[in-house]
């Protein structure tokens, strides 16, 4: 063979290498250690108040959940029909008004989403302490959920959005942080699940959901972190959405297989960490548990209409009415100014909630107050009183009774 022929193929073969190495380099799943938190002291903290300030306003406090399975649904007069949801879980959990939700209110939630994105850029996250950098990832990831929600709203079924790349929301490239693409299942298990190593970061992220932990009415901070998150695993743990109260085995939340990884004992470990949290009757359900199968999670839309618009009616025809083709409007959300704002099915939910309130009120439950240990720099809320955890809650305000 000649010489050309054989520096030709030596080229040939050093270039399909190199091309299977860029390849191999591209296929390759992104690294997250640049994120890994920084265990050095920093006074730097980030202000959260805007943030604060919208999830007032658009977060229905929905209470702590008395495990009462609802029973039937509220039907209309001279009507068969109800879009009410039929899920066990109807009742429970924080929701966020959608429906109420004008153009101007999603810009500024868009806005926001996008400082908060851009931040470490010109701010790393290293400069943060952990409570700082935990509090930062939470309300990102709630942020995007908010966002990418209220621009397809209305909607019944969060499962079913579809990003860009064709990702659903939960699992496609949705933001990218310090050049790294991420998705929001990135941000809470392949980021703050992997290192914080404690489960109750779980219980900060919003789903969009019904089954989700509750949204917070307020923004995470480096100082209320451990508080909020104590309180939401809480409610989540004594709510249906956490543990059922069907017979053995024991039913559960999938957001804890899903991060199973935080449980290496399995299910030992997860068992004991819902009994941390429990009241009595889910702790009597935990007693003797030694094993654990996935309850169903609801994915409709955590809002107060089940999906509809403010006009009420199904999906497809306020998707119509907000885009102006029933009504002749610009399609402006001001345009449905005219429109009922608490459809009924809205009014069959706060019927419900309020129900539930009276419930609790009967037996006492509603209004009592919490007493937990003082906050310290390895302690965790415990139903026992252990601690735990490598979270700190350096909130000087007394933890808030229910």
């Amino acid at each position: 063979m000649s010489k050309t022929w054989t520096h030709m193929i030596a080229a040939i073969m050093a270039w399909s290498l190199s091309s299977a190495a860029v390849a191999s380099a591209q296929n390759q799943p992104p690294s997250f250690d640049v994120f890994a938190p920084y265990t050095a002291d920093s006074e730097t903290m980030i202000d959260y108040q805007v943030w604060s300030e919208m999830l007032e306003a658009i977060t229905f406090d929905v209470g702590m959940s008395d495990r009462y399975v609802p029973k039937g649904r509220i039907i209309e007069t001279g009507s068969r029909i109800t879009g009410q949801s039929t899920s066990r879980y109807r009742t429970e959990g924080n929701r966020v008004i959608f429906h109420l939700l004008e153009d101007f209110h999603k810009e500024a939630i868009s806005s926001y989403r996008q400082d908060l994105e851009v931040l470490p850029d010109s701010m790393p996250l290293s400069n943060l302490g952990r409570n700082e950098q935990l509090a930062y990832w939470i309300n990102l990831h709630n942020v995007i959920v908010i966002d990418e929600i209220a621009k397809r709203y209305p909607l019944r079924n969060v499962d079913r959005i579809r990003l860009e790349d064709g990702g659903s929301l939960h699992e496609g490239h949705v933001t990218t942080i310090q050049g790294v693409p991420l998705s929001l299942n990135d941000i809470r298990l392949n980021i703050v699940a992997r290192h914080w190593d404690n489960p109750v970061v779980l219980y900060g992220f919003f789903s969009g959901g019904v089954s989700s932990p509750s949204l917070q009415a307020r923004a995470y901070t480096g100082t209320n972190v451990m508080r909020l998150l104590n309180r939401n695993a809480e409610e989540y743990v004594n709510a249906l959405r956490g543990v059922e109260n069907t017979a053995p085995p024991l039913r559960v939340s999938p957001m804890y297989f899903e991060a199973q990884h935080m449980f290496p004992n399995w299910p030992q470990d997860l068992i004991a960490h819902l009994d941390r949290f429990a009241d009595d009757d889910v702790a009597e359900l935990l007693e003797g548990s030694n094993r654990v199968v996935r309850s169903q999670y609801d994915w409709n839309v955590a809002d107060l209409t089940n999906g509809a618009g403010p006009c009420g009616g199904g999906v497809r025809r306020n998707i119509e009415q907000v885009a102006g083709v029933s009504s002749g409007s610009e399609g402006s959300a001001s345009s449905l100014a005219g429109c009922n704002p608490i459809p009924p099915t809205t009014r069959n939910f706060i019927v419900d909630v309020q129900q539930r309130r009276l419930r609790l009120l009967r037996s006492g439950q509603l209004g009592r107050v919490i007493v937990t240990d003082i906050a310290t720099e390895d302690s965790d809320h415990s139903r026992s009183g252990g601690a735990q955890g490598q979270l700190v809650d350096r909130d000087d305000n007394p933890p808030e009774g229910r």
